[in-house]
């Protein structure tokens, strides 16, 4: 399964792309919008994780524009971010599959990640082993 990592933070976006990396998902990281409208048609990813604070523009607008387009709205968006609670509610409202506050522990995140990426059974047991969690 794939993974876009839509994060203008290097750290952060690193973060990310290690622990979803280690567990068996295919990675790619746009640290803004324009890479990550060209990621979009190009890496065809199944899940798209979201800083709701990008440089240049509103996670909020980058979120309607994937759920909007006829060629994207089918991709499962997971809003990670450090803002308020209430800023994550609003991210919900707009078309997010999935809302997780900053920081979070690297077992809700892939936890969230592989429930949006629709994985079988068997996907599932292997990246609990991958994580060296009994299923």
């Amino acid at each position: 399964r794939r993974v876009l990592i839509l994060d203008d933070d290097e750290f952060m976006a690193l973060t990310l792309e290690g622990i979803l990396g280690e567990v068996g998902f295919e990675t790619a990281v746009a640290r803004d919008v324009l890479q990550g409208g060209l990621l979009l048609e190009s890496f065809f990813p199944d899940v798209v994780t979201l800083d709701l604070m990008i440089l240049g523009i509103s996670g909020l607008d980058v979120l309607k524009f994937i759920k909007n387009n006829p060629t994207t709205q089918h991709v499962k968006v997971l809003v990670l971010s450090g803002l308020s609670t209430h800023d994550l509610e609003e991210a919900r409202q707009a078309g997010a599959d999935e809302v997780l506050q900053k920081p979070c522990d690297s077992l809700t995140l892939i936890e969230k990640v592989t429930a949006l990426a629709g994985m079988n059974g068997a996907e599932k047991r292997l990246l609990s082993e991958a994580r060296g969690v009994a299923s």
